[in-house]
């Protein structure tokens, strides 16, 4: 009831009007603060198309998906995580990764529209470059013919495990006829049994108990990294190393041991946590969750002052770090973090809307496609 109402109001009906009619950046403002999940909810319910919606900060993401889920249902937001990577961690959050290529897959498919949320950083992360992302998911089906050493090849490459018992997310095993996998796309693993070279069944199962659930007739397998290794990538991730040790002396021992052990995972394409500090040498485009969208995607910029503020304050704490890693690299901040500028640039390949968060008393106002000084620079955060 209250989507269809807010989707009679003026304001927004003049939103949809302008995109409709080919408007690439429509500015509304004073949308009182708690309408920003109703108005994206809206938004991505009348135009039928894929919306990401930006916020400022972790909590604003889960709020927003809160409000969008009370009126879309349950899952009908899907939240893109920061995963912190500039601070050059060891292992990422294992929880946020899964949700960044939960993210990923969705759009991938292709099967219908989502309504994505995102904090600003982590639309300024890098990631996958999504022609690599879609290379490396593959669907198998019961009673298809495969090899299943090219198979374990296969999952090898796209970034899994091997393992004598799967246990958790990114593994899988071979014993016999039998081969089990976890990918992140699936809430369980999938066991699939061979006859020969024929997939005969694909179960799912439970990880305690290895009991089966249910049988199904395919089983999609995505990679369960963020980094996947090809020989080009890789290596042009080694040569800067290289070049870089060549360079400069390595006094810490320590430091010294753990860079060898990522140049030998790195030139035997072998995933390991921690990879993925490498990201900006092994995909120097930086692509983003804005690469991976569907070209009529809606991009939604939400308190834009707040945004820009968010992350230019991000990236003056990144440049002031002292982190060992990223001076060894000699690659400046941006190298982590899409800086505004170029966020907003990226961004406004898509249709963009820019809402101002105001007071319930203010008379909502809404300006299609401003000037370009006023669309870059203005700072009310229209």
């Amino acid at each position: 009831m209250l989507l269809a109402e807010l989707q009679r109001d003026r304001a927004l009906q003049q939103v949809v009007a302008a995109l409709d009619q080919g408007a690439r950046l429509v500015l509304a403002r004073y949308v009182p603060r708690p309408a920003r999940g109703a108005v994206a909810a809206a938004l991505h319910s009348a135009l039928r198309q894929t919306c990401l919606v930006v916020v400022p900060d972790a909590e604003t993401a889960e709020d927003v998906a809160s409000d969008v889920e009370a009126l879309l249902g349950a899952g009908a937001a899907l939240v893109f995580p920061s995963r912190d990577l500039f601070v050059g961690s060891e292992a990422p959050d294992v929880r946020s990764e899964r949700e960044r290529l939960a993210v990923l897959e969705a759009l991938a498919r292709s099967d219908r529209s989502r309504l994505l949320i995102a904090p600003v950083v982590a639309l300024a992360e890098p990631t996958t470059p999504p022609a690599l992302f879609r290379r490396s998911r593959f669907t198998l089906c019961a009673g298809e013919e495969v090899d299943r050493d090219l198979l374990a090849g296969q999952l090898v490459d796209a970034g899994f495990e091997r393992v004598e018992a799967v246990e958790q997310v990114g593994q899988f095993s071979v014993r016999g006829g039998i081969v089990d996998v976890y990918p992140p796309s699936g809430e369980h693993p999938f066991r699939l049994e061979f006859f020969g070279d024929t997939i005969e069944s694909i179960r799912t199962f439970e990880l305690a108990s290895q009991r089966s659930r249910e049988t199904v007739t395919e089983c999609l397998l995505s990679t369960p990294h963020e980094v996947v290794l090809t020989r080009e990538h890789a290596q042009r991730a080694v040569t800067h190393v290289l070049a870089r040790i060549d360079q400069q002396p390595i006094e810490d021992e320590s430091f010294e041991a753990d860079l060898m052990r990522d140049l030998s995972r790195l030139e035997g394409l072998s995933y390991s946590p921690g990879l993925e500090r490498y990201l900006p040498l092994l995909y120097p485009e930086r692509p983003t969750l804005l690469d991976h969208l569907p070209d009529q995607a809606l991009v939604l910029f939400i308190e834009r002052r707040a945004l820009e503020q968010h992350l230019r304050r991000l990236e003056d704490e990144v440049r002031q770090s002292a982190n060992p890693f990223m001076e060894f690299l000699g690659l400046n901040p941006a190298a982590w973090l899409l800086d505004w500028d170029s966020l907003l640039a990226r961004a406004a390949l898509r249709p963009c809307v820019f809402i101002t968060v105001g007071e319930e008393s203010d008379e909502p106002m809404v300006e299609e496609e401003p000037d370009e000084d006023e669309s870059v620079s203005e700072e009310d955060g229209g």
